[in-house]
């Protein structure tokens, strides 16, 4: 247990920061997910959102909230063909992480990939699978080589973070990575990684071209 599960959290009325920037969960709304599917995907981006708060972080980087895929023409317009959003990005002045947050199943298992497209739920007693195997998209591949060519100034990091459910954190074996080699961490890593950048926040610029992607 973390102390961030949503039981946790529930009660807690997160601050409004004027550092941060959209809505966490509105991109949901323009996916072909079921409504259980958005449902979760929300209490992840909400959960992360507080934790950020908690942690004494969200004032200390500017964020940014379901943010559009840029096309790949290299300028800051959302892309016409795919409607994919990056769930949270956080600029900490030169560095940018980007950030798929999920909300799957935890507690005593192991999250663990063969082959790179899969990604599967382990029972750390009976070693059984847990669940349907779960397609690793290239989403976030695709978002890293765009924002790249976006922001050449920026160091710019991605991230697929898992977000605690009431049955805590699973772990996480070593290596596992969505495609493009994007690391799969949990919600404590990815705090301990914004807390090591130290406060610094966007330019103006940057903060520009991030808005102009903002979802509605």
């Amino acid at each position: 247990m973390t102390g961030f599960e949503p039981a946790k959290l529930r009660s807690y009325q997160a601050p409004v920061s004027l550092r941060a920037h959209g809505l966490a969960g509105l991109g949901l709304f323009d996916s072909d997910f079921d409504r259980a599917s958005i449902y979760n995907g929300q209490r992840g981006e909400v959960g992360f959102y507080k934790a950020l708060c908690l942690e004494d972080l969200i004032d200390d980087c500017s964020s940014y909230w379901s943010v559009a895929m840029p096309g790949d023409d290299g300028t800051a317009r959302p892309d016409s063909k795919y409607q994919t959003d990056v769930d949270c990005i956080v600029v900490q002045g030169k560095t940018m992480y980007l950030i798929d947050l999920k909300y799957y199943a935890s507690g005593d298992v192991t999250w663990h990939t063969r082959d790179g497209q899969w990604l599967l739920c382990r029972d750390n007693t009976t070693r059984e699978q847990v669940g349907k195997p779960r397609h690793m998209s290239r989403n976030m591949a695709m978002a890293q080589d765009r924002f790249r060519r976006i922001f050449p100034g920026l160091q710019i990091q991605s991230y697929v973070v898992l977000i605690p459910t009431q049955d805590g954190l699973g772990d996480i074996a070593p290596g596992t990575a969505w495609p493009g080699n994007v690391e799969l961490i949990d919600l404590p890593a990815m705090l301990a990684v914004i807390r090591a950048g130290g406060a610094g926040y966007a330019d103006d610029a940057t903060q520009q071209k991030l808005l102009a992607l903002l979802k509605d």
